[in-house]
């Protein structure tokens, strides 16, 4: 949560990640979260739609398969329904909350949306926008990455993410970025 602390211990360094709590980064997480959920809930109206007009085998393990990959990742975005979604986060199912997950069943969501007709063309490519737009808005806003994704990144203490870096308002310290990517390469060796 923004304007809390995230610490942990390390043999090398010992650091904390401050986030602000700036109105403009809440809006925009709010802002993502709905058009993931809004994007997820046409993607499966498309899929549906695509099984039902025709019947065939095919269609309906593929819109069963894209359904799926839907409903998992809608849960997780929505955090709801409960009982879904605690099954989901188990530790043997972390990875489904990171970023990667997210974006290697989007692009496996946008392939199968591309054979559903016009409809489902226009949705794979809102699908992978919003996934690369998301990207790119992590990119400038660190702290949304921690906030919508598990990173599985060991958070030291004594790293702070600031609003006063080299962009203005909404940017990060460099060198507290250095350090959280090295941190980010060590815990994936």
């Amino acid at each position: 949560m923004y304007g809390s602390r995230f610490s942990s211990s390390s043999n090398k360094h010992h650091h904390t990640i401050t986030m602000s709590s700036s109105g403009g980064t809440k809006r925009l997480l709010r802002t993502i979260r709905l058009s993931s959920m809004i994007i997820y809930v046409i993607d499966l109206g498309v899929c549906l739609n695509w099984a039902v007009r025709f019947s065939i085998y095919e269609r309906v393990i593929i819109a069963a398969m894209c359904c799926f990959n839907i409903v998992v990742h809608f849960t997780i975005t929505l955090g709801r329904p409960i009982s879904i979604y605690n099954i989901l986060d188990r530790p043997d199912n972390e990875f489904l909350f990171t970023y990667r997950a997210r974006f290697l069943m989007d692009v496996q969501l946008a392939l199968f949306l591309y054979c559903m007709d016009l409809g489902g063309i226009m949705m794979a490519v809102i699908t992978l926008g919003q996934i690369l737009g998301i990207r790119f808005i992590t990119i400038q806003h660190p702290p949304l990455l921690l906030e919508l994704f598990r990173t599985g990144l060991v958070l030291e203490e004594n790293t702070t993410y600031s609003s006063g870096g080299r962009g203005g308002s909404g940017s990060f310290d460099e060198e507290t970025y250095d350090q959280t990517y090295e941190a980010t390469l060590e815990s994936t060796r």
